[in-house]
């Protein structure tokens, strides 16, 4: 009757901190079969009584998937020096894209106070098309259609 329970998922600490760090979207089911690849079987209340320890929750905040690719950084950064030298009267820009957004994971694992920022197209979860018509006139208007 009571008495102190061995936590046991603290020898395997830096393993499970690793795969979250590397894979921040697993689940709490994800992560309860982690240990399993050493042969060692937790139930999901061990799983999630070590992660509160740790000081994480699950949460994520969406950022454009673009801006994780280091050719876009460099190509916005490029651009914006470039801007300066443009007229904006001479210009009109159509653009057209589109994009399925329905398998983005939602949440990860990040420290309790911290942001966890992960990356998924903008929108609700299903394809969108978005065509779009910019021009320069004495006032900037945008064209939506």
């Amino acid at each position: 009757m009571g008495g102190h329970r061995k936590i046991i998922l603290d020898p395997h600490r830096g393993f499970i901190i690793e795969a979250i760090q590397q894979t921040p979207h697993l689940t709490l089911h994800g992560l309860k079969d982690l240990p399993g690849e050493r042969d060692i079987f937790v139930s999901h209340n061990a799983v999630w009584a070590f992660l509160r320890r740790e000081g994480l929750s699950f949460k994520k905040t969406l950022f454009g998937l673009e801006q994780a690719r280091v050719d876009v950084v460099r190509k916005r950064r490029r651009w914006q020096s470039f801007m300066e030298q443009l007229n904006p009267k001479h210009l009109v820009f159509i653009g057209e894209t589109w994009i399925k957004t329905r398998m983005a994971p939602l949440r990860g694992w990040g420290k309790r106070g911290k942001h966890l920022h992960g990356f998924a197209p903008h929108g609700r979860w299903n394809t969108m098309t978005f065509i779009a018509a910019l021009r320069y006139d004495d006032q900037l208007k945008l064209s939506l259609g």
